[in-house]
């Protein structure tokens, strides 16, 4: 009969042991009835008053300490701040356009100054004896706008070797736009063999235009 009620009583204590190790320490056990020492019950009062004074010294003793976790504040982002660009003003001044003459090979492009190479008598590289005398000869025709005074306009001597008998020489006539005219300049090949060349412009006060050139051979 003993043994019986040991085994219906396992499961009623396991839940009791269960409760009383979860339960604050006020919890306490009464019986109406004093059990009587050595017996089922005084074991199952004596395992329930010590797991309830464990429990009571685990959670008041003063070496537990529950100390609640700090949960970190956000902290602000840092967001860097883009350095200010310079700003370049190219200020350009207003320019007046100034007229220039460029000479070109045998020839001169400007609105107002200008010439075409018709014909020459003289090729380029042509061979001449040393010292030997002639004439270098173009006809060139006046296609800008202004009319080569006679006055005004000479052709002179501009670079290179210096083959002529003048530097400089007046034009024969005025000349027109649309008009020719033959320049004629008196020369003499060098003395030494070798290649030479030579070349001559049109003036204007201090204006070069109509660039004519000449190349020969001494043999």
């Amino acid at each position: 009969m003993k043994m019986n009620v040991k085994y219906r009583l396992i499961p009623f204590l396991s839940i009791i042991l269960v409760l009383g190790a979860c339960e604050l320490p006020s919890f306490s056990i009464s019986s109406a009835a004093t059990p009587l020492p050595g017996s089922i019950e005084t074991s199952i009062v004596q395992t329930v008053a010590v797991a309830q004074t464990q429990t009571a010294q685990f959670l008041f003793s003063p070496t537990h300490t529950h100390t609640p976790t700090e949960s970190p504040l956000p902290t602000s982002t840092f967001t860097e701040t883009p350095s200010p660009t310079a700003t370049i003003i190219f200020i350009f001044p207003t320019l007046t356009r100034t007229r220039t003459a460029t000479p070109t090979e045998d020839g001169f492009s400007d609105e107002d100054w200008a010439c075409r190479l018709i014909s020459r008598n003289t090729a380029n590289n042509q061979a001449f004896d040393p010292k030997t005398d002639f004439d270098a000869r173009w006809v060139i025709e006046n296609t800008g706008g202004k009319t080569w005074s006679n006055n005004d306009v000479d052709y002179i001597y501009s670079s290179g070797t210096k083959m002529h008998k003048k530097p400089a020489y007046d034009l024969s006539q005025n000349i027109d736009p649309g008009e020719s005219v033959t320049i004629i300049v008196d020369m003499i090949a060098p003395k030494n063999k070798g290649n030479y060349s030579a070349t001559w412009t049109l003036r204007s006060g201090g204006t070069q235009f109509c660039r004519l050139s000449i190349s020969i051979v001494v043999k």
